[in-house]
């Protein structure tokens, strides 16, 4: 059997520039963060309206559900953006309007009473969002956990 030796690859030429303007990284970056900060406002917002459907009486089934996609959102936005900071960024604009709603309206309401379904909801989304916020990975280019490193440059 004979081989036969592989065709040369044709030459197109250079790759043609795209069209349209340039936009540089750091605007591609601040729309990026702006849209996960908008998307976090969002996730508190409908969350904190949301939380309280109940499965019988007893099962807070709208919080628990509720905390489970904002590990999912949160965490898989970091996941896709490698960074840290765009899961950080999500998680401080739920934890924004959570605070914020946590404080009884001048009219007299409360978003948040005092029932198990709000506490899950507010002391399990903090704890919720700083786990998927840790366990993003580190980005590529860095050299590891500041944990893992050695405090005396030289030393190992």
């Amino acid at each position: 059997m004979s081989e036969t030796p592989l065709a040369p690859a044709h030459e197109t030429g250079p790759e043609p520039e795209p069209r349209g303007p340039k936009i540089p990284a750091a605007a591609t970056a601040a729309a990026l963060y702006a849209v996960l900060f908008v998307l976090g406002l969002v996730l508190g917002a409908i969350g904190a309206f949301e939380h309280t459907w109940y499965l019988g009486r007893d099962i807070p089934i709208a919080a628990i559900v509720s905390l489970m996609l904002l590990f999912a959102v949160v965490h898989g936005l970091g996941r896709l953006a490698r960074s840290r900071l765009a899961a950080a960024v999500t998680a401080l604009a739920w934890g924004l309007v959570s605070t914020a709603l946590l404080a009884q309206r001048p009219a007299g309401d409360l978003v948040f009473t005092d029932d198990t379904a709000s506490q899950i909801y507010v002391y399990g989304g903090f704890a919720v969002l700083l786990a998927a916020v840790v366990l993003v990975p580190a980005a590529p280019g860095a050299s590891g956990s500041w944990l893992l490193r050695s405090p005396i440059p030289g030393s190992k």
